[in-house]
């Protein structure tokens, strides 16, 4: 993650102190788009910090959702449906193998990512009681492109279990 600067603290500053916009809005400020989003008492608060090709640098405090991860035979499970208009932002996953199995994350459309598939993550080559995790929710780690769901592949009839968090716009 790229540090934030003086500036664009102070283009922070403006954010919250602007009433006009909206909740999870994409605005521009000095030519820096910023996600922002509203809090419980109606306060604008920024939520995430774009880098010159668009892709999140932050997604801190996005509303985020989770799911789990439960599969337990050599399949391609959707996780996350898609959504014609929106990309998913995953800002964490982790996964624990009950035994010997790969694992990969991986987008498409059509009945659990049947058509149009593309891997995200390598194969990752699991033994029982191993596991990854990638991400800490601060950031995103992978991105799905608009149109597209979120799913997994297992290559064995074991349990691969674990958690998806993310984020949508």
């Amino acid at each position: 993650m790229k540090q934030i600067t003086r500036l664009a603290l102070a283009m922070l500053a403006l954010v919250f102190a602007s009433p006009s916009f909206a909740s999870n809005d994409v605005v521009t400020i000095n030519g820096l788009p910023l996600f922002v989003s509203t809090v419980g008492s109606g306060a604008v608060i920024p939520v995430a910090v774009y880098n010159s090709t668009s892709a999140p640098l932050s997604v801190a405090g996005a509303p985020n959702s989770s799911v789990p991860i439960s599969i337990s035979t050599a399949t391609t499970t959707q996780l996350v449906a898609l959504s014609g208009s929106t990309k998913i932002y995953v800002t964490a996953w982790d996964v624990i193998a009950a035994g010997t199995g790969n694992f990969q994350l991986e987008y498409g459309t059509g009945t659990n990512c049947g058509t149009g598939t593309t891997a995200l993550t390598g194969s990752y080559n699991l033994t029982a009681q191993a596991g990854i995790a990638k991400g800490n929710g601060l950031a995103a780690v992978l991105v799905v492109p608009a149109g597209n769901a979120l799913c997994a592949l297992t290559s064995a009839a074991v349990g691969m279990y674990g958690s998806v968090s993310y984020t949508q716009f």
